[in-house]
């Protein structure tokens, strides 16, 4: 859903299965396989692969490894389930190049995602005792730094990554009237709520959505909402 965005009611009927994992989900394609406690749609899909008798090679299971990896945020996230790791060692088994994988995606940064960072921890801004921290990546930012979309998912978990900080906030700006937001949590916070407020959604400790309007006025309306979620 989350991946459509602004053209979720153009394609949303022309979906016809939907296999997915987020709670959020509001059942836009004409059939959907919704497995909530599942830590990744890679999962679910290794699950249907299982089932069809379909032998996994090392391509099929470096696929899947690296979707499970991504969204379990490398097995740290509370979406980890025991299932996870027993599907990982089976595609380990299968041939997954797990060491590959985990060194590309999570210990290796390129020098425009290392210059991203730097640019936008000189926006943090805190609020309500320092329990939410707020960053935001401008249209400017993107084209000094030359990065692309793939180098800044990751940005969105610079704020929540700060000691004592329950709420980070990502906002990021798509035109002058329109901003991309992604909310990182602790376990105390649903960010899947907060971004409910918002006509977005997605886990309990990542989620998003999209607010149309300018920075200042987009920002005000996050601190007002995440002041009940403290």
């Amino acid at each position: 859903m989350q991946l459509f965005g602004e053209k979720l009611n153009d394609y949303a009927t022309k979906v016809d299965l939907c296999i997915d994992h987020h709670p959020s989900n509001e059942l836009y394609a004409k059939k959907t396989y919704l497995v909530q406690q599942a830590a990744a749609a890679c999962e679910i899909m290794y699950e249907i692969i299982t089932l069809l008798n379909v032998v996994i090679t090392k391509q099929i299971a470096d696929c899947l490894y690296t979707g499970i990896a991504t969204d379990s945020g490398c097995f740290k996230y509370s979406n980890t389930t025991a299932n996870t790791h027993i599907v990982a060692a089976h595609l380990f088994q299968c041939g997954a190049d797990y060491e590959e994988i985990n060194s590309f995606l999570f210990d290796t940064k390129s020098k425009s995602r290392i210059r991203v960072e730097q640019y936008v921890l000189n926006t943090m801004e805190f609020f309500y005792d320092d329990k939410v921290a707020l960053i935001a990546i401008t249209k400017k930012t993107v084209e000094e730094t030359n990065a692309d979309e793939s180098e800044l998912d990751g940005v969105s978990a610079l704020p929540r990554s700060i000691e004592g900080v329950e709420i980070g906030i990502t906002i990021r700006e798509k035109t002058a009237d329109s901003h991309k937001v992604s909310i990182r949590t602790t376990k105390d916070v649903d960010a899947s709520e907060i971004c409910k407020n918002f006509g977005g959604g997605g886990h309990k400790r990542a989620a998003g959505c999209l607010i149309n309007e300018d920075y200042e006025t987009t920002k005000k309306l996050l601190i007002e909402v995440v002041e009940k979620y403290i």
